[in-house]
């Protein structure tokens, strides 16, 4: 009975480390995707791969709030049989009822894993009506190229005009002590005719930048296909108008849960026949 007994246990211990080490046999493990909603935030897991030596996820996050959302990715801490993988990638920031996303990517060796443990840390919340800096109306014709709002410099680093369209490129600086906002998708343009029109740039560069102390960032605005009623854009006195596209401001922290990810084998086995 005892001789049995023994056996027994032996072949369940086999089993569960053939099944702890399922992973291990892939070149590619494949994740399932999973998703939560946390307070302000929803947060994603998407596209989750690992080979032995690199596991890397897209981490989306929705804002669910009117505030700005500030994720520091660098303290967000992957934890998987006992050891603890952080990434270096940089900081998003996610503006009001908008949504971004950031790759995770961390390297080293031994991590293809049958499951892991994401700690979210390093989010915050920014109030979108706190910090304002007024900036004044910047004239085309260029009257003066460079100028300062509060903590903030900007230079214009080139302009193109034509008749219905018109597009800036300005570099900025940040020198204050808090965290500086630039919101290019703030800006609009006002035509001699009193109209003004929002900011034409793709998504992507409309979207909020966050700057800290000594460092700075590019930027364009434009517009196209003006209609001709509101004056010749190559030759009229057009203003862009800044509104709320800066700010200097602070950040508060807030706690999320951890998040579960798990080794999808269907996934896995279908990627890995290819």
């Amino acid at each position: 009975m005892k001789k049995v007994i023994v056996l027994s246990f032996l072949i369940i211990g086999i089993c569960s480390g053939i099944n702890a080490q399922e992973s291990k046999s892939y070149a590619k493990v494949y994740y399932k995707a999973v998703s939560a909603d946390a307070g302000p935030v929803t947060v994603s897991i998407e596209d989750g791969v690992a080979t032995e030596a690199y596991i890397k996820f897209k981490l989306r996050v929705r804002n669910t709030t009117s505030d700005y959302i500030l994720v520091s990715t660098d303290n967000i801490i992957i934890k998987s049989n006992g050891q603890e993988y952080k990434n270096l990638e940089r900081d998003l920031l996610i503006g009001p009822n908008d949504d971004d996303s950031r790759v995770i990517d961390i390297k080293g060796s031994g991590l293809r894993f049958d499951k892991f443990t994401i700690e979210l840390k390093g989010f915050s919340r920014i109030p979108a009506a706190s910090g304002e800096v007024k900036a004044e109306n910047f004239k085309l014709p260029i009257v003066k190229n460079e100028f300062t709002a509060g903590p903030f410099k900007l230079i214009q680093l080139k302009s193109t005009k034509k008749t219905d369209d018109v597009v800036v490129k300005f570099s900025v600086d940040y020198n204050g002590d808090q965290i500086g906002i630039v919101h290019p998708g703030q800006v609009t343009l006002l035509t001699p005719k009193g109209t003004e029109f929002a900011n034409m740039a793709p998504r992507g560069q409309r979207k909020p930048m966050l700057l800290k102390k000594g460092q700075n960032n590019t930027f364009v605005v434009l517009w196209k296909d003006i209609p001709v009623s509101n004056g010749d854009m190559q030759t009229a006195n057009i203003e862009l108008v800044w509104h709320d596209c800066f700010r200097n401001t602070v950040s508060a922290p807030f706690s999320l849960p951890d998040i579960e990810v798990e080794f999808d084998k269907g996934l896995s086995d279908a990627k890995n026949k290819r």
